[in-house]
């Protein structure tokens, strides 16, 4: 009898184990069901933009701090997500609020980096790299061994990593490629052949550097891409046809593309192949979702711009720019948003003009132009915020800043 009563109440336990593991499954794909009409009605949904915040420089401006997403901690209100703008004349740091904190001339002779982060910053001075804090304090500086009165932009360019802790430097003088530690500790150095060209960008988790190489001089025809660590190390070499390329990484550089003559190629951090397109089309631009899913390219040819699912490799959508010219009208800036939910495009309306009007496009996963506005001044470089929820727009004297709001 007590052997039969144990089977009963095993039986019974075993009952209720199994309906909890229907129940957990129904409300698993309850939930997945949901969230996929969710995902699916919002990305069909438009962006209505609300100017949160604009403001005019008298000289022109040569960077921005990467824009963060508003920060809200302990119901306080939120942090104004641009920190530092360089001009020409001026490095200006902004408080919370958006109000001008500080500002710092810039004389003829100096050359600025801020980092994306905007809290550190790189002062090119006579023979030295002098590295700063927000607050103006010097925490390191690198003695450049070049032997001129006044070094210039065709001499040396230099860049800070996005969070500010190692800085490149690139001496076309010497041929040379610098690591440093913001504290002014040399790292690595490559010798190059010929880096007169040569153009830097990092990953967004600050771990990696791809720098490519044109290779115009000597009568070289094809350039090629170098990835490294923020220290030096070489990882992978790149070579493509022809001198001339775009290219871009993931946020941790899982995928590295490059779009160079007549071929678009996406290889992962091995130095595999993982996409190969091959287009002849010239003049074409490309940007990379954060996590490496999704690339966008803009063609100028046609003013066509597309959605690449780099898994699949196949061509999600081709949107057409409509009401351009060829030549007269440029392609200047291409941003997708981290996940590649939304694209954005500006292209300058007539260039014999000095390209007066710049037309602004987003448009959504699915290929669909959800917001789209007209700028009576130059814009040449815009941002999404990593929560997709602010666009920053920035030409040559003025900046907007956006809330993004879906209706």
């Amino acid at each position: 009898m007590k052997n039969f009563s144990k089977i009963i109440n095993s039986f019974i336990k075993t009952k209720q184990f199994f309906f909890l593991i229907i129940l957990f499954l129904i409300v698993i794909t309850g939930t997945v069901i949901y969230l996929y009409q969710f995902s699916k009605t919002s990305r069909n949904k438009k962006i209505k933009l609300e100017l949160l915040w604009s403001k005019s420089f008298n000289s022109k401006i040569i960077k921005i701090n990467h824009l963060s997403n508003f920060i809200v901690e302990n119901n306080r209100q939120p942090e104004f997500p641009i920190k530092t703008v360089l001009t020409e004349k001026k490095l200006i740091i902004f408080n919370n609020k958006g109000k001008i904190n500080k500002e710092v001339s810039v004389l003829s002779n100096e050359r600025y980096d801020i980092s994306k982060n905007g809290m550190v910053f790189a002062k090119l001075i006579k023979n030295q790299i002098v590295i700063l804090t927000d607050s103006f304090k010097t925490i390191g500086t690198i003695n450049l061994n070049i032997r001129r009165p006044v070094i210039l932009a065709e001499h040396l360019s230099f860049a800070l990593t996005p969070d500010g802790k190692n800085i490149i430097v690139l001496s076309y003088i010497q041929n040379t490629i610098y690591f440093y530690q913001v504290d002014g500790k040399l790292l690595n150095t490559h010798k190059i052949e010929y880096l007169y060209g040569a153009t830097v960008k990092f990953s967004g988790n600050n771990k990696y550097v791809a720098i490519h190489i044109p290779s115009w001089g000597k009568g070289k025809t094809n350039g090629y891409l170098l990835l490294l660590t923020n220290k030096g190390k070489q990882l992978q070499k790149f070579d493509h046809k022809g001198c001339q390329a775009d290219f871009d990484l993931s946020k941790n550089a899982k995928n590295i593309v490059i779009a160079a003559k007549e071929e678009i190629v996406c290889y992962n951090r091995k130095g595999d192949v993982i996409l190969l397109q091959k287009d002849d089309s010239g003049g074409i631009k490309i940007d990379m979702s954060d996590d490496g899913r999704y690339l966008a390219v803009t063609k100028q040819i046609d003013h066509s711009v597309e959605l690449i699912d780099i898994i699949s490799g196949n061509t999600l959508w081709n949107f057409q720019l409509k009401g351009f010219d060829e030549i007269n009208s440029p392609l200047v800036s291409l941003d997708i948003s981290e996940y590649g939910n939304y694209i954005s495009v500006v292209v300058g309306k007539e260039w014999s003009n000095k390209n007066q009007f710049f037309n602004a496009y987003i448009i959504n996963k699915s290929g669909t132009a959800i917001w789209q506005k007209s700028f009576n001044t130059k814009v040449n470089n815009h941002c999404f915020s990593s929560d997709e929820k602010y666009v920053l727009f920035s030409g040559v004297h003025n900046i907007y800043l956006y809330h993004t709001v879906l209706y």
